[in-house]
């Protein structure tokens, strides 16, 4: 399998598992096997969350409807559809 990432096709960003609050970034997680966010679990759905004052978020306000966390009172948080995701082939 070639390596590849999961972009959210919306923002133009990249799906990675959370760092410091954010999962969404400009350059995201390379994944070289078949498992990843989109084929993994029963929902229909990737979580999606950001800090509320990272350059990520102030880059999609306008774009992803967040709604504020209710475990965290820095993060927002969007349950984004896996219809919005692409699986992009790296060369």
């Amino acid at each position: 399998m070639k390596p590849y990432k999961v972009k959210h096709i919306p923002t133009g960003l990249y799906y990675q598992p959370s760092k410091g609050g954010n999962n969404l970034s400009p350059r995201g997680k390379i994944y070289q096997t078949s498992t990843n966010p989109i084929n993994m679990g029963g929902r229909d759905y990737i979580g999606l969350s950001v800090r509320d004052n990272s350059v990520v978020y102030r880059q999609t306000k306008d774009i992803i409807p967040w709604q504020k966390a209710t475990w965290s009172y820095r993060e927002m948080y969007y349950q984004a559809p896996k219809s919005d995701f692409q699986i992009e082939e790296l060369c």
